[in-house]
Order: structure tokens, then C-alpha cells, then sequence
């Protein structure tokens, strides 16, 4: 008699939804002109889920980077997705928001913070030429 045996991943999804965790809080503080970086990461989710950044009053952000890698469980996955940009003066004040939506969890995730953007500060050289007048 020949017997086999077979590992069969068996999946027992958490009573808590998977819930994504920001790099940033409430209140973002960027200089203008100045590459600034927003991460999320969401674990062990199954499906993955689609994801939107989006920024009040501006629709020229760049597109954001996101990575899918395999939980360590070998059945769900590990998101992460980052946006890049250079936020300038006028963008102090607005809010920036994330958006992930997936069947593993009703309605959508939403995290969102405020821009507080400083400009740098100036340095002016002035050069004066005066002439005697006679």
C-alpha cells in the first residue's frame, strides 16, 4: 500500500478587519518645494485591495508605488503603497487621504492628513551702487 500525504493551507480569517497603518498622523509637516514621502501598510489581507490617493485641490500628484508580497501565512498578502511629492505653498492646509477598498472588509478604509507646508526661508543679497551727484 503506497500513501501519500498532503499539506493543504487552511485559512481561518481573524474576526478583526485588516486594518492599514500610516506613516503619517493628523497634521503632515513639508517644506515647499521639498520631496516629502506618505507610506500605508496594510498585512494579511485577501483579496488585495484597491487603492487611491488622492489630495484636495490638486489632481497632479504622481502616481503612487505600490508593493504586493506574499504573507508570511502563504495565502494573504502584505500591501504596502507609498506617494512622493513636492508639495508647494499653496497646498498648506489641504488633506491628503488614502482610500482602500476590498471584499475582505465592509466599505472602504479611509486615512487622511493635513498638509502644513513652510517655505523656506530666503536669502537675498542686495547690492547697492551709489553715485555722488555734483
Amino acid at each position: 500500500m503506497v500513501g501519500f500525504t498532503y499539506r493543504v493551507p487552511i485559512y481561518f480569517p481573524s474576526t478583526a478587519d485588516p486594518r492599514p497603518t500610516c506613516t503619517f498622523t493628523d497634521l503632515a509637516h513639508a517644506v515647499s518645494g521639498h520631496l516629502v514621502t506618505f507610506r500605508c501598510h496594510v498585512i494579511a489581507i485577501k483579496p488585495t485591495p484597491s487603492i487611491t490617493w488622492f489630495k484636495e485641490g490638486r489632481q497632479d500628484i504622481p502616481p503612487p508605488k505600490t508593493v504586493i508580497t506574499l504573507s508570511g501565512d502563504q495565502y494573504s498578502f502584505d500591501v504596502t503603497t507609498s506617494l512622493t511629492f513636492a508639495p508647494v505653498r499653496e497646498d498648506d492646509g489641504m488633506t491628503l487621504s488614502v482610500a482602500m477598498e476590498s471584499p475582505a472588509w465592509v466599505g472602504s478604509r479611509k486615512l487622511s492628513t493635513s498638509l502644513d507646508v513652510k517655505c523656506e526661508n530666503l536669502k537675498i543679497k542686495i547690492k547697492i551702487k551709489t553715485r555722488h551727484l555734483e
